[in-house]
């Protein structure tokens, strides 16, 4: 990160496919030898690229007052608009203004608490990772609704290499885990593979995005 300005950059996909289609249309009407002002071509080609290019490139500018936002709202999102304005060192007005913009634009996305597994008698963690007979979106769509219903799983990431998902699970032991493969992953007729690495220690957990 660059003296903490960040980059939130937009994707559109309004222009591009209209500067292909206008190509076509002239390699189409040349085919049929039909009339074609080529200046008037090369004018809309060259707008409409313009316009894809400059859409593209389009961004929100975070200053270093917005990234100290999110670090302190990371660190305690419980925090009053009084308190948070002195961890900034800026007045409450402005750091008002600021926290809100941040949330209407989406870069805080909720607010959440961090619950102590040990005290609830989840502490028993694994990464499980599963690997599918073939990925096609129908079961993927189905392994999504499964996921959001297994309470066990904690998160959940679709991801690349040896296998297709990868989910973290949180329960109270291993008889509850074995119960939990054997009854729910177990029971998902498209996994072929299903590989077990059980958290040892937790060097580091729910420290947000780096800023």
């Amino acid at each position: 990160m660059n003296k903490g300005a960040l980059l939130y950059q937009r994707r559109t996909r309004v222009y591009l496919p209209c500067t292909f289609l206008t190509i076509i249309l002239y390699l189409v009407s040349t085919y049929y030898d039909l009339k074609i002002n080529i200046h008037t071509f090369a004018l809309s080609s060259g707008i409409l690229f313009y316009k894809t290019v400059l859409l593209m490139a389009q961004t929100v500018t975070l200053d270093e007052i917005d990234i100290k936002i999110l670090r302190e709202l990371q660190q305690n999102s419980r925090l009053t608009n009084k308190e948070l304005a002195a961890r900034i060192h800026l007045s409450t007005t402005p750091t008002f203004e600021r926290h809100r913009r941040l949330e209407r634009e989406g870069f805080i996305k909720q607010y959440t608490a961090i619950v102590d597994a040990d005290k609830i008698n989840r502490s028993f963690m694994v990464l499980c990772n599963i690997s599918t007979n073939n990925i096609y979106k129908d079961k993927i769509d189905d392994f999504r609704e499964r996921v959001a219903n297994w309470t066990q799983v904690v998160d959940c990431y679709n991801v690349s290499g040896d296998f297709d998902f990868t989910m973290k699970v949180a329960v109270s032991s291993m008889k509850e885990y074995q119960e939990f493969i054997i009854n729910e992953v177990g029971s998902v007729e498209y996994i072929s593979k299903i590989q077990s690495n059980f958290i040892m220690d937790t060097l580091k957990s729910g420290a947000g995005v780096g800023l």
